[in-house]
């Protein structure tokens, strides 16, 4: 079930009136409480259309894989091309759907009549030109009823639906660019363009808005862009305008050791954020077969590398590494692993690209391949038992580079659960 701060989030976004924020901190189960909450407003007494958003494929197929299954009037289709969605979820894309509907098998009876009369036209000679016109006529009329016939299929299958879910864009996708909702609810908003928000919102009277601004923002290419506002989510511009007055934050955590969780907490959730019972004492040596060591026994530990010449360098590409920083990551790496840790439950983050691709090549000859290393950006909405972060810079102007932005920092510590 759900617990408390969940239950007042959906109780409070099925009964706003209008706009309602649902604020969710790493490991508190945002993803199960958006479900939830689509799924009482597409239950609830009377007809409730429902279009989710994400900023991303991978998120809308999140929600579909989640959602899809948990109630028979739940009735879900995904837009988007077949190829582009997660093979658990293809059955519910909107072609194929289409392709099971009763309509299909009327278009699939005028198909053959087209390829029928293309075939008789193909036989006749030149002589029999009436017939050719007769037969062209035909199919004329034939390739117009098959277009109406397949709209109305598709039009016959979102209207079945309750809940359409696609990307924030796709939301202009031609089959329901000209359709009402009755709510708009956007996951993950905190990293979607505000214009791409839009695209979804000017179709409906109410819409939820579920995310975390002090986790990863969106992607701007342009800083031009960014520095005009375009890096300000719609999430954050109304959190920061109206706050807790449309806003429920998820205040318990079920993914971090407490020590790991206290600090995230403190500097972004006002202290609000708490860690469930269950998992605020566990550490390394809870896991079977693992042995205590000065690593594995402690939730954290901090490696300083001061005044030991560990100098960042760059590479041709222009992004920063750190050699000699590498080997001590995979020697603790290797340490955590020999006390009995598997390395498939450990994960590497750098927040540059260098570093990243410098430990990934040195990973066999340490006998860690299993061993996952990857940028924030590739462990948002991930966890791993033990999380090691390679922070790289290391210089005497003291620039700390992308550490600037804390928001990365908050996500790649709270990717640990024990360690």
């Amino acid at each position: 079930g759900l617990n408390a701060s969940q239950r007042r989030a959906v109780d409070r976004a099925v009964r706003a009136a209008d706009c309602f924020l649902i604020l969710g901190p790493p490991g508190s189960g945002k993803t199960t409480t958006v479900i939830e909450t689509i799924q009482q407003l597409a239950t609830a007494e009377g007809s409730c259309k429902i279009l989710v958003c994400a900023p991303s494929n991978v998120a809308a197929d999140n929600i579909v894989e989640k959602l899809a299954g948990r109630h028979k009037d739940v009735r879900v289709v995904r837009l988007g091309h077949v190829v582009r969605l997660l093979p658990s979820v293809q059955s519910y894309a909107l072609d194929l759907q289409v392709e099971r509907s009763d309509g299909a098998l009327i278009v699939k009876d005028i198909k053959k009549d087209i390829a029928q009369a293309y075939k008789q036209m193909q036989k006749l000679g030149r002589r029999e030109k009436a017939q050719r016109v007769a037969l062209r006529d035909e199919t004329r009329l034939l390739n117009k009823e098959l277009r109406q016939k397949e709209s109305k299929s598709v039009q016959d299958v979102i209207a079945h639906a309750n809940v359409i879910v696609c990307t924030a864009v796709s939301a202009r996708d031609r089959y329901i660019r000209n359709s009402t909702f009755d709510v708009v609810v956007i996951d993950e908003a905190a990293q979607a363009l505000e214009p791409s928000c839009w695209i979804s919102i000017l179709r409906t009277r109410k819409v939820v808005l579920a995310g975390d601004p002090f986790q990863l923002p969106p992607t701007v290419l342009s800083q031009k862009a960014a520095d005009q506002g375009l890096g300000l989510t719609l999430f954050e511009r109304l959190y920061k305008k109206f706050g807790d007055d449309i806003c429920q934050m998820l205040d318990t955590q079920y993914r971090m050791h407490d020590l790991i969780c206290q600090w995230s907490s403190t500097e972004f959730y006002k202290g609000r954020l708490q860690c469930h019972e269950s998992v605020a004492a566990r550490l390394l040596t809870d896991l079977d077969g693992v042995q205590e060591t000065n690593e594995t026994s402690v939730p954290m530990v901090f490696v300083d590398t001061a005044g030991l010449q560990f100098e960042e360098q760059i590479s041709d590409e222009g992004s920063k590494y750190n050699d000699l920083e590498a080997e001590v990551v995979l020697q603790y790496a290797s340490s955590i692993a020999e006390a009995g840790v598997h390395k498939a439950d450990m994960g590497i983050i750098s927040p540059y690209s260098a570093q990243v691709a410098l430990l990934r090549e040195r990973l066999e000859a340490w006998g860690l391949e299993e061993v996952e290393v990857s940028t924030v950006d590739g462990f948002q909405g991930r966890e791993k038992e033990v999380i090691i972060l390679s922070l790289v810079r290391s210089n005497i102007e003291g620039e700390v580079g992308f550490l600037v932005d804390q928001r990365r920092l908050n996500v790649a510590i709270t990717r640990a659960r024990r360690h």
